[in-house]
């Protein structure tokens, strides 16, 4: 696996990436990614059987220093979580999904770079892992 065993990567071979770096703005083991085309995103994919309990996905996402890109996350194809990444605020963006709705169910997760002006949209992820409200599981 190029950066987390539990996610696939479908990326485009685009400048670079997809590319696992050590180290960028801080954090340790980052993905670099960026969309194939103005309308094709990358993605990283998984199965997750979320337990009765529920739980939430975290992970982190940064920008490019000249570029900003959309975080769309589906879950089983529904856009569940759309928003822009930047360089304003943080330098990481700290997102969760709450994924309760989907409590005890197997669901397919995906989490896309998407272009959003087509301008150094590579997008940086780090520190992906699920939240069960009671352990949280690196992964």
């Amino acid at each position: 696996s190029l950066w987390n065993p539990d996610w696939k990567v479908n990326a485009p071979d685009f400048e670079g990436t997809p590319r696992k770096l050590t180290e960028y703005a801080g954090r340790r083991n980052v993905l670099m990614t960026h969309p194939k085309d103005r309308s094709t995103p990358s993605a990283l994919e998984r199965m997750l059987t979320v337990p009765k309990s529920g739980g939430s996905l975290n992970v982190s996402v940064a920008a490019h220093e000249q570029g900003d890109w959309e975080l769309r996350v589906t879950v089983n194809g529904r856009l569940v979580r759309k928003e822009l990444v930047d360089r304003s605020g943080p330098r990481w963006k700290a997102v969760t999904v709450d994924l309760k709705e989907f409590a005890g169910s197997t669901v397919r997760l995906r989490l896309e770079n998407a272009a959003n002006g087509w301008s150094n949209e590579f997008g940086y992820w780090s520190d992906i892992s699920f939240d069960t409200g009671t352990q949280r599981a690196a992964r």
